[in-house]
């Protein structure tokens, strides 16, 4: 402007009433210091004995950078909703970029929302972990201290057998599975599995005992979700015979045997009794039912023996006694 003079002791400069510090000062430049708290407003001088008070024609306004407070969650999978609190965002979301990641690998954290003291974005694929920086338009920018922790979604891909006895080792593939103690949990079934061993991609866990029919394995990571195997994984129980009758009768006749293991695949099981192979008539997985073969001796004894291969081998409880037949018939032949 003018007028100012070149006494400092004779000038005040005052913005939106508050006064500031005068740096520099001639005749017609004044360099004054904006000061910490200003508000946007018009720049007014006084000069002593020069009159009245002049103010500037538009107000000067005063730009803050942008703060950040606190954002949560620390930690999350890309599609995960940040929300960053803080100050100075501004009211416009085209001016307002933020960014999450490495420095020179940011990707973009797309704002939905947002107020001047907090906002929401939306982490993005192939986000890699590391600070989040706020950057309005004009107003400067802020970097987080803490990091944001982007990790892989959970996901069970694959496993290993498709089917076993009780304590058969299985082998789930996957991803997002936590090392740390505890972290990460296995069920088969809905039934809680030991995890003998665990990778970021991959669960080796081991079938109980007993309690367990099978199912779709179903793995948990504390915190960051849960993930189900697209297949279902079949228990075979171990072969036991539980009953078998009658407990006598001729050559010929039809004998039930109940227990367990025994499959449903009349090519994948075996019965003899006495060193003959019994034909068999029908199999269930806890029931099949035999022929008494021909070429035994009236008054025998014996175990009957199934053979399965998918659950091993065993032996009846009681034995079963040949009565006199009624119509004897050539000899069976009997196992190599």
């Amino acid at each position: 402007g003018q007028g100012f003079g070149t006494d400092l002791k004779n000038v005040d400069v005052t913005l939106a009433g508050n006064p500031v510090k005068i740096l520099a000062l001639t005749s017609s430049q004044i360099q004054v210091q904006v000061p910490d708290k200003s508000v946007t407003g018009f720049l007014q001088v006084t000069v002593k004995d020069r009159g009245a008070p002049v103010s500037s024609t538009a107000e000067f306004k005063v730009i803050y950078p942008p703060e950040v407070a606190k954002f949560a969650p620390l930690a999350g999978q890309p599609g995960t909703l940040l929300t960053v609190d803080g100050k100075n965002f501004g009211m416009t979301i085209d001016s307002i970029r933020v960014l999450v990641g490495p420095d020179k690998k940011q990707q973009f954290c797309i704002v939905s929302k947002l107020t001047d003291t907090k906002l929401t974005c939306q982490v993005q694929p192939n986000t890699l972990s590391g600070p989040v920086t706020v950057k309005v338009k004009g107003m400067g920018e802020a970097l987080t201290q803490k990091t944001f922790d982007v990790w892989t979604p959970v996901t069970v891909t694959s496993f290993t057998p498709k089917d076993g006895l009780p304590g058969t080792l299985v082998t789930v593939k996957g991803g997002g599975f936590v090392t740390k103690k505890g972290a990460t949990s296995v069920k088969v079934g809905g039934k809680a599995l030991k995890v003998t061993s665990i990778t970021n991609d991959t669960i080796v866990v081991q079938i109980p005992d007993k309690g367990v029919a099978g199912g779709t394995f179903e793995v948990n990571v504390k915190g960051r979700g849960t993930a189900v195997s697209p297949g279902t994984f079949k228990v075979i129980l171990p072969t036991k015979i539980a009953t078998v009758k009658p407990t006598s009768g001729p050559v010929g006749t039809v004998v039930t045997i109940k227990g367990q293991g025994f499959g449903d695949n009349v090519n994948q099981i075996a019965v003899t009794f006495m060193g003959f192979y019994c034909t068999v008539t029908s199999v269930k997985p806890f029931e099949i039912e035999v022929i008494v073969p021909d070429g035994l001796t009236e008054g025998i004894s014996g175990k009957f023996q199934i053979i399965v291969t998918t659950g091993g081998i065993a032996e009846a409880p009681k034995a079963f006694k040949v009565t006199k037949p009624k119509n004897p018939k050539v000899k069976a032949k009997p196992i190599q």
